[in-house]
């Protein structure tokens, strides 16, 4: 799935997030109250991958914390192999 993709900011729409999706829905819902609403996300500032990847995900919760949680330390152990090269 596309990481720039509009329908992923669609509650419920992309099932298992890779870390770039999860990080393109984080960055629209912390700057639109208005998508926060429609998610059904309280307060103002940051929020924490794991609610993002329940709320697309929210068939197994504990699943969708598990995989974004892996996919997030993917992402973090491939950018620490980048910059030692």
């Amino acid at each position: 799935m596309d990481d720039n993709n509009p329908a992923l900011l669609e509650p419920g729409y992309a099932g298992e997030l890779t870390y770039g999706e999860a990080l393109y829905i984080k960055e629209h819902l912390e700057r639109s109250p208005k998508l926060r609403r429609i998610w059904n996300i309280n307060g103002k500032g940051r929020i924490p991958l794991t609610t993002i990847a329940v709320k697309v995900y929210p068939e197994d919760p504990a699943y969708a914390r598990r995989h974004i949680l892996s996919e997030q330390g993917r992402a973090n152990r491939k950018n620490q192999r980048i910059r030692k090269n």
